[in-house]
């Protein structure tokens, strides 16, 4: 009766009485806003209400309206200088809270409850659900509140929610309000949210930024059930080594959606790589022409053997190995003999034209399609293309085994060798006969558990990914910036990341060494270690697109291969990976747009 009732009917009461007798507080410090900065006395936040509903909850302004339009506080040189006088006090003393009064009198708050979460706290509300805390009127205090709720863990801020849920009740509320009292006289600050994050003026409504209370990261497994289903099967069984249903089922699955006609699992990208450069017979001094722009375990394999990569540029077209770099590079080197083709980010090369020359010139490919598993290239997934062709299911790829990789082939004998070599090269013998160096590579049949588990949901995972490049696409459409290219006459892409390429006018002074990044922001423009620097801020995580392998210490006396401008380091200067996890919500990539947009103020 209470909780339905009589706790509302308080409310109601408490508020206008409020309102009333403090309407002379409400004026004075309205007037004294204005004296110190004419403009708006109020601005408001979304937060969420009584069964996950949003409403606008108020507050008096303590920023000057002269702060520059879009541009976060850590931005501003002396950000102290665009909090109010006024603001000061109020949030010191907490009076910026007051305007929640009328949020209370028109039932979008109580005086005591769960204090409302922004609208982009998915973790805190789905921590709540577990104790029924969205269902109950948000407060202006709470139990978390004066337990020290912007010290405490998310996990135990939700549980102080259910606590209050549970003890709901006249006289658990009068306690709340007592120790709120007492916790606002000793200046604890209980309220969460203040002094964090952007803080905007747009027209004349003043709008909040926070920093994510939960990472938003570039890329993690998105798990569906099946997974630990099939990983169960294998401890079921006993088949916990790198032999059993799971491994026969995902080499299988494999073959049937890449088209190919072998497969064998092993335990990384890496290892597949490996063992492509020790099918294609690459041997001390060999040189061996490589992708420039990627990952150093496309190229490691190739040292493995005691080979020597030979780096070729990239295109800005699909930012993968240059076709006319390749041509120029047989020119200089007629005798290679073998091809690593990358596809980057997920987006198929120019395969047709690497093909030809390849063929023209004796050589063949080995297939990097690591990142770019359910990519097509004019209908045909990659993965094919190549004499030998590697896919890797490492933790952030598009579907994942927390880790292993895969060689596929149309050639049996390649398939059965590869095989032998993964399992340490023993020789069908009564006795552990080996005749040949062998390799610890084969896949465990847990991890094939998780993989096959996966695969159903690969579509999905791109079709999600895709709608996170196109949102970014549409989010940027107005900043000096472009998206990672792709051939969208002859390529789908499976979008594993969404990249940035800001434009040359528009970057700012970068400057890079080694290991460390530095810049001096300017009106307008922007740089990939500024925009990293201010995403990690608000706790989403970014990266520098790969480092080209001919500007990595280890590589420095390689050769690199490029028709005039070097591309991969144009592209390295510029570009960045932008948070592309399938779980992020929309509501967070919207922010996450916002955050870089402000970086170009």
């Amino acid at each position: 009766m209470y909780a339905k009732f009589f706790k509302r009917l308080i409310d109601i009461v408490l508020s206008f009485f409020a309102l009333f007798f403090l309407s002379w507080l409400y004026l004075g410090i309205i007037i004294a806003i204005k004296i110190d900065d004419p403009g708006p006395a109020f601005f408001t936040q979304k937060r969420v209400g009584v069964n996950k509903t949003y409403f606008k909850l108020h507050k008096f302004r303590s920023m000057k309206m002269c702060t520059p339009h879009d541009v976060p506080t850590h931005q501003l040189d002396n950000p102290e200088q665009y909090i109010t006088r006024v603001g000061k006090f109020l949030r010191k003393s907490s009076l910026d809270e007051l305007p929640q009064i009328w949020d209370i009198f028109v039932g979008k708050m109580s005086i005591i409850g769960p204090r409302p979460a922004l609208w982009n706290q998915d973790d805190l509300i789905a921590e709540r659900d577990k104790y029924g805390a969205n269902d109950v009127m948000p407060g202006l205090t709470g139990w978390a509140q004066i337990n020290g709720r912007d010290e405490l863990e998310i996990p135990v801020k939700a549980k102080l929610d259910g606590e209050y849920v549970e003890k709901l009740s006249f006289w658990f509320d009068l306690k709340c309000f007592f120790l709120s009292i007492v916790s606002v006289i000793k200046s604890e600050g209980f309220v969460e949210g203040r002094d964090k994050g952007f803080v905007y003026i747009i027209g004349r409504d003043v709008v909040s930024i926070e920093p994510f209370e939960s990472k938003i990261w570039l890329s993690t497994p998105t798990m569906h059930g099946e997974e630990l289903k099939y990983m169960k099967e294998a401890y079921d069984t006993n088949w916990m080594s790198t032999v059993g249903a799971n491994i026969n089922a995902v080499e299988e699955n494999i073959c049937k959606k890449v088209g190919c006609k072998y497969a064998v699992g092993l335990s990384s990208g890496t290892s597949a790589l490996h063992m492509a450069m020790k099918l294609a017979g690459v041997k001390a001094g060999d040189k061996v022409f490589c992708s420039d722009m990627t990952f150093d375990a496309t190229v490691n394999p190739v040292v493995y053997e005691n080979g020597v990569p030979v780096f070729i540029d990239t295109e800005n077209d699909t930012w993968n190995m240059d076709p006319k770099a390749l041509e120029k590079a047989f020119g200089i080197y007629p005798d290679v003999r073998v091809v690593v083709l990358v596809h980057l980010y997920g987006v198929p090369g120019k395969i047709d034209e690497i093909k030809e020359i390849c063929e023209r010139h004796d050589a063949i490919i080995i297939e990097d399609a690591a990142e770019s598993l359910g990519a097509t290239y004019k209908g045909v997934q990659t993965g094919v293309f190549g004499e030998y062709n590697c896919i890797s299911f490492n933790g952030n790829k598009i579907i994942t085994g927390s880790s292993g990789g895969m060689l596929l082939t149309d050639d049996k004998d390649s398939a059965d060798k590869v095989r032998k070599w993964s399992t340490q090269s023993r020789e069908e013998a009564p006795w552990y006969q080996h005749e040949e160096l062998g390799y610890n590579y084969r896949m465990s049949n847990v991890i094939a558990g998780v993989v096959r588990g996966q695969i159903p949901h690969l579509e999905e995972h791109i079709a999600r990914k895709k709608e996170i490049y196109m949102r970014y696409k549409e989010g940027f459409k107005d900043l000096p910036v472009t998206m990672n290219p792709y051939d969208e006459k002859n390529s789908e892409p499976n979008f594993w990341l969404s990249c940035l390429l800001i434009n040359k006018d528009a970057m700012c002074y970068q400057e890079r060494t080694d290991k460390v990044g530095k810049f001096k922001t300017e009106k307008g423009k922007s740089c990939p270690t500024e925009i990293l620097e201010t995403l990690a801020k608000y706790n989403v995580e970014g990266r520098p697109v790969w480092k080209p392998m001919h500007m990595q210490p280890i590589f420095s006396g390689n050769d690199f291969v490029s028709i005039n401008e070097d591309v991969g380091a144009d592209l390295f200067e510029r570009g960045l990976c932008l948070p592309s996890d399938i779980k992020m919500t929309d509501r967070e990539q919207d922010i996450i747009i916002e955050i870089v947009k402000s970086c170009f103020i």
